[in-house]
């Protein structure tokens, strides 16, 4: 099954609480999420501007939040995906849980 199709599975992820994924323009994909057109804006250009280290550089990037709802970012194909941590995890477990996710359904074309 492609990534598109398993896209609103990523809310099952183990330590995610909401998430939203854009595409290369910044357009909503899918989401998961209050607030999510400011959050989508975030991502986007989070994710663009860290893209310059090369997306083989870049696997994810952590924002820690005062309030321990640990903001990531990964880029993902022409997408980048933006996950809010649910409280009581620990981010790398969160992080390493996405990205077994987005390893085993990503659409290599995409």
């Amino acid at each position: 099954m492609a990534f598109m199709d398993r896209c609103s599975d990523i809310g099952r992820i183990r330590g995610v609480d909401q998430y939203v994924l854009v595409d290369d323009r910044g357009n909503i994909v899918i989401h998961d999420m209050t607030e999510f057109e400011n959050v989508a804006g975030v991502v986007w250009s989070c994710g663009q501007r860290l893209s310059v280290l090369g997306k083989k550089n870049f696997k994810y990037v952590v924002f820690l939040r005062k309030d321990k709802n640990n903001f990531l970012i990964f880029p993902v194909g022409k997408y980048y995906l933006g996950v809010v941590e649910q409280k009581g995890f620990v981010t790398v477990e969160v992080a390493d849980a996405v990205m077994e996710f987005l390893n085993t359904h990503l659409d290599k074309k995409g």
